[in-house]
């Protein structure tokens, strides 16, 4: 008796959103004329195309830009913040390739020129792009495995120094610095780690933000009070500058939070002993609309030529001597961060010392809480 076969992986999903009939017509000519086993669907309208979408099931959009009810860049956008996790390929006429290479830009998977398009480049588009995704879930299953397997034995590790150091037998000088030098490692294995999923969150578009009304003040506070002892520890000033009103910022407090203890901890890891780090916020002069936050030291300054490098992945500045052990990840994440929530990030040389600024949109009256979902910021670079 033959044993028996595995039941074939079910086909590829594939919607088309085209209102042109005789284009569809060579669409399904195309796609069935190939190997790759993909079923399509079609609606004619983006209506339709969104109200599919929502009932889930699709591997892949093939959007035109224009339809009945929606044209150019707004039919990107109507589909990608409501779905910004599925794979697009956007198809546009002769004239809209600016906006097929936008899209791009914005994270669509591919574009093709409708008058250039032949059934194997739109094969080979359709494919790469199913790829893609299988990939990057992959890499999403890899990464929460990773987290996992790590996260609990240096939770167990942690958990038994803290037990032996509030031991009742007083150790000597030996055993309590190989002690406290366990404990340190311990803490920095804890805190790559952090890192690691936060970078994974960011390069895989996972990050998501919640702006509401938020008062930046006290999260400046709030900030000078977690790094007080670490301030103190180097006798470094740590203050904050603020007017005597500040308008509520629409942000995440806890997004907005971990971009202030970033900025916070390297400025204090590169001020010299006996130096000041200040953190203030007030409206943004290049555009009242947004209020500027800025963590303000007196270390050695920002190069001018690396102020951009410090945003890219992997990049460390300063010397090797001042460099913290780390993966060089915390300020690429603050930038998907800032750029989430419709603002930005720079570094800039500041008086004797460096600056690294971030803005924020300014709430105003009646505003409500809008959840960003997560994906791929907008303007946000692709490297």
């Amino acid at each position: 008796m033959n044993p028996e076969r595995a039941a074939p992986p079910p086909r590829p999903r594939v919607l088309l959103i085209e209102d042109d009939d005789a284009f569809a017509g060579i669409v399904r000519w195309w796609l069935a004329g190939g190997d790759d086993g993909v079923e399509l669907e079609r609606r004619a309208t983006l209506a339709e195309g969104l109200r599919r979408l929502a009932e889930g099931g699709v591997d892949l959009l093939l959007l035109d830009l224009v339809l009945p009810d929606g044209g150019g860049w707004d039919t990107f956008a109507a589909v990608s913040e409501r779905f910004p996790r599925l794979p697009v390929v956007v198809l546009t006429g002769l004239a809209g390739e600016g906006l097929g290479i936008r899209a791009i830009q914005r994270g669509a998977q591919d574009y093709l020129v409708k008058g250039r398009a032949d059934g194997e480049t739109l094969r080979r588009a359709v494919r790469y792009a199913i790829e893609r995704r299988g990939l990057l879930r992959r890499e999403e299953d890899f990464f929460h495995d990773v987290n996992h397997e790590l996260r609990a034995p240096l939770s167990v590790l942690r958990g038994a120094l803290a037990a032996l150091s509030a031991g009742g037998e007083p150790l000597d000088d030996e055993r309590g610095e190989l002690l406290r030098i366990a404990d340190a490692s311990a803490r920095q294995l804890t805190a790559l780690l952090d890192d690691l999923v936060e970078f994974a969150r960011a390069d895989m578009d996972k990050l998501a933000v919640e702006l509401r009304p938020e008062r930046l003040d006290e999260l400046l506070r709030e900030t000078i009070r977690a790094f007080s002892a670490a301030a103190a520890e180097k006798r470094i000033v740590l203050a904050t500058e603020l007017p005597s009103r500040l308008p509520l910022a629409l942000a995440d407090p806890v997004r907005t939070r971990q971009i202030l203890h970033n900025l916070t901890a390297n400025a204090i890891k590169f001020t010299p002993s006996g130096g000041r780090v200040v953190l203030s916020a007030g409206r943004w002069d290049e555009d009242p609309r947004f209020l500027r936050v800025s963590v303000c030291d007196t270390g050695p300054g920002v190069d001018a030529r690396q102020a951009e490098k410090f945003f890219e992945r992997g990049f460390q500045g300063g010397s090797e001597r001042d460099r913290r052990p780390g993966l060089g990840i915390g300020l690429y994440v603050c930038r998907r961060l800032a750029a989430l929530q419709g603002g930005r990030i720079w570094a800039e040389t500041r008086g004797a010392g460096g600056a690294f600024c971030f803005t924020v949109p300014a709430a105003e009256k009646g505003s409500r809480t809008v959840v960003r979902p997560s994906c791929r910021p907008r303007g946000a670079p692709t490297q």
